[in-house]
C-alpha cells in the first residue's frame, strides 16, 4: 500500500504491518496518524466500520488525503471516519478490537535515534519520561470499551505493557514479536 507522508505524522514503518497481521477487526485505532492501520484493515476486511483517532489535526488531515489517495484508499462503500480525540476520552462508541501505535519513546531515546525517526514529529514520538504516558492512560480507557486491545511498544516495555493490561482488567495478555524477532506488541484480550 502507498501513502503519503509528511512532517504532520510518523512515518510507517515496516513493524506496523505486523499490528495490522494481527488484527483481524477493527473499529477504533488511537494514534492514528497517516491513518495506515485502518486503510491497510479496510483494504483486507471492507465490511467493517473504522474509526482513526488523533490529537493532531495535521496527522487527521494526512489521514483523509490517504482516504482518498488512489494507492492506499479503501474499497468503494467502506466506512472509515477520522476524529481529533485526546485517546478514547469521552468515547462511547464499543469496539470489536483498539489499535494503538502511541508514542513510546522517552526523550533520551529521541535524541539518540536514527535520523529517519528524528525526522517524525515529536508529538508522535514521545512517550514521556519512561515513554509510557500515553499507554497507562489508554489502558483503562480502552477496557471501557473492547475486549481485546493491541498495542505497538517498545521491546523493553512489552512485559510492563502486559502487566498494565492485567492490573486494568484484561485478562490475557500475549506478546508479539516484530520483524526482528523482538518482543514488540502486546495483544490484550477478555477471555
Amino acid at each position: 500500500m502507498s501513502l503519503l507522508c509528511g512532517k504532520a505524522a510518523l512515518v510507517p514503518r515496516p513493524e506496523t504491518e505486523i499490528l495490522v497481521e494481527h488484527a483481524i477487526r477493527i473499529l477504533i485505532d488511537v494514534g492514528t496518524g497517516s491513518g495506515a492501520i485502518p486503510l491497510a484493515l479496510a483494504r483486507k476486511h471492507p465490511q467493517h466500520r473504522y474509526l482513526g483517532l488523533d490529537l493532531s489535526p495535521e496527522a487527521l488531515a494526512l489521514a483523509r488525503q490517504n482516504t482518498t489517495h488512489v494507492p492506499s484508499a479503501p474499497p468503494e462503500g467502506t466506512s472509515v471516519d477520522w476524529r481529533e480525540n485526546d485517546l478514547l476520552v469521552g468515547l462511547a462508541e464499543k469496539a470489536l478490537l483498539i489499535t494503538a501505535n502511541l508514542p513510546y519513546l522517552t526523550p533520551q531515546e529521541i535524541e539518540g535515534a536514527e535520523p529517519e525517526v528524528r525526522h517524525d514529529p515529536k508529538l508522535a514520538l514521545d512517550g514521556g519520561k519512561n515513554g509510557l504516558d500515553l499507554i497507562r492512560r489508554l489502558i483503562p480507557q480502552a477496557m471501557q470499551l473492547t475486549s481485546t486491545l493491541l498495542l505497538e511498544c517498545g521491546s523493553s516495555q512489552t512485559e510492563t505493557v502486559a502487566e498494565l493490561t492485567r492490573s486494568a482488567g484484561f485478562t490475557r495478555a500475549i506478546i508479539h514479536p516484530d520483524l526482528t524477532s523482538r518482543p514488540r506488541f502486546v495483544e490484550a484480550t477478555l477471555v
